[in-house]
C-alpha cells in the first residue's frame, strides 16, 4: 500500500496498543504489574492506561499506529493497512534491541576510614546518622590517593555500576569515574511501597533532602530518592528531549511509580532540564512536578542556609540574655 486516506489514518489512530496486541499478537503481551504490561520482545516498553513508553529509548505514544511506526519501523501506509485488517500480510518481526556490553567500573582504592569524607559531608550540613548509614552500606567511600568522596550506584545484584567522585578540599573537582554506567545512579529505594520518586542532580542534594525530611520529622526511608549525576539542557526542539538514563532505568524497574518529583538546581541548566524531562516523560507517568529549592541554587545550599539561620537565631537569643 502506497497511500493511506485521512479517514483510514483517523480510524487507525483509534486503536490503542493494548487492544491491538491483545487481539493480533497476544504472544507479545506480558503482564508485569497492576494494570501494567510490557512486550515480550522489549521488556522496557511499558503499556498502562491506554499509553505506552519505551523507556530504554525514551520514546512513547498512545496508539498502536505510533507503536508500529516508531518501534517496528513500518511505513505509515503499511501500518494503517494492517490496523484496518484489509490484508493478511505478515507483520515484520519486532526489532530486538542490540545487546549492550556491560561497562566495567574502574575500581578506585579506598581508605579504611572515611573520616575525611564524613567531616566534609557533615560540614555541609548532612545528618551524621544518614552519612554513617551510607558509609556502612558502601554507598559512600573515601578515595585513597586524594581523599575524594565517592558516591556509588548499584545494580539489581548489588554490584557497583556507577561512581561519582567529588573533591573534599574545597576545589571544584566533580566527575564520574571511568566505566560508570549512568543507568545506575546513586539511589535510596523506599523500604515500603511507594508510587513516586524524588529526583536530584547530585547525591549530595539527595542526602540534603533526606536531612531536611528528617529535620521535619518525616522518614526519608519511606521515599524513593534518585540522583541523576548531573543534567544538561534539552535540545531547542523540546520534542527531541530524552528521559535521563538513571530515571528511565528506575521507572522500568518500578512500573508502579506514577509520580516524578523533580528537585533540580535553580539555575538555567536545572530549570531547562526539568522542562525537557517533563516533555520527554509526556503522559508515561500520571504526574510530574518541579520543586525548586526555596532558597539557594540547590538543596544543599538551602539546607546550609537553614542551618545558618538557626545558628544566627540562637546567637541573637544568647546575646539578648
Amino acid at each position: 500500500m502506497n497511500y493511506a486516506t485521512p479517514e483510514a489514518i483517523e480510524a487507525a489512530r483509534r486503536i490503542d496498543l493494548y487492544t491491538y496486541l491483545h487481539e493480533r499478537e497476544p504472544q507479545e503481551l506480558v503482564k508485569c504489574g497492576n494494570g501494567v504490561y510490557c512486550t515480550r520482545t522489549h521488556d522496557s516498553l511499558k503499556i498502562s492506561r491506554g499509553k505506552w513508553f519505551w523507556w530504554s529509548h525514551g520514546i512513547g505514544g498512545h496508539t498502536a499506529l505510533d507503536y508500529l511506526i516508531r518501534v517496528r519501523g513500518m511505513r505509515l501506509p503499511d501500518a494503517v493497512e494492517i490496523l484496518a485488517g484489509t490484508t493478511c500480510a505478515v507483520l515484520p518481526p519486532p526489532r530486538a534491541a542490540p545487546p549492550q556490553p556491560e561497562k566495567r567500573l574502574m575500581q578506585l582504592p579506598h581508605n579504611d576510614s572515611c573520616d575525611r569524607v564524613r567531616r566534609y559531608l557533615t560540614g555541609r550540613g548532612l545528618d551524621a546518622e544518614i552519612v554513617d548509614r551510607m558509609i556502612a552500606e558502601g554507598r559512600i567511600a573515601e578515595e585513597k590517593d586524594h581523599g575524594f568522596a565517592l558516591f556509588y550506584g548499584f545494580d539489581e545484584r548489588e554490584k557497583p555500576r556507577q561512581c561519582s567522585a567529588r573533591a573534599t578540599d574545597g576545589t571544584a573537582v566533580k566527575r564520574d569515574v571511568a566505566g560508570s554506567d549512568r543507568r545506575f545512579g546513586f539511589c535510596l529505594e523506599a523500604e515500603v511501597p511507594c508510587r513516586k520518586v524524588w529526583v536530584f542532580e547530585s547525591a549530595i542534594d539527595l542526602l540534603s533532602f533526606a536531612t531536611l525530611m528528617k529535620q521535619a520529622g518525616n522518614d526519608y526511608r519511606r521515599e524513593h530518592l534518585l540522583s541523576l549525576s548531573g543534567v544538561y539542557k534539552p535540545p531547542e526542539d523540546i520534542r527531541q528531549a530524552k528521559v535521563p538514563m538513571a530515571l528511565s532505568h528506575f521507572l522500568v524497574k518500578h512500573p508502579d511509580v506514577m509520580q516524578v518529583d523533580l528537585c533540580l538546581d535553580n539555575d538555567s541548566t536545572g530549570r531547562a532540564a526539568a522542562i525537557g524531562i517533563r516533555a520527554a516523560l509526556g503522559e508515561s507517568v500520571k504526574t510530574v512536578r518541579t520543586h525548586l529549592p526555596p532558597a539557594g541554587k540547590d538543596y544543599n545550599d538551602y539546607l546550609r542556609l537553614k542551618l545558618q539561620r538557626k545558628v544566627d537565631l540562637e546567637r541573637r537569643i544568647c546575646d539578648e540574655r
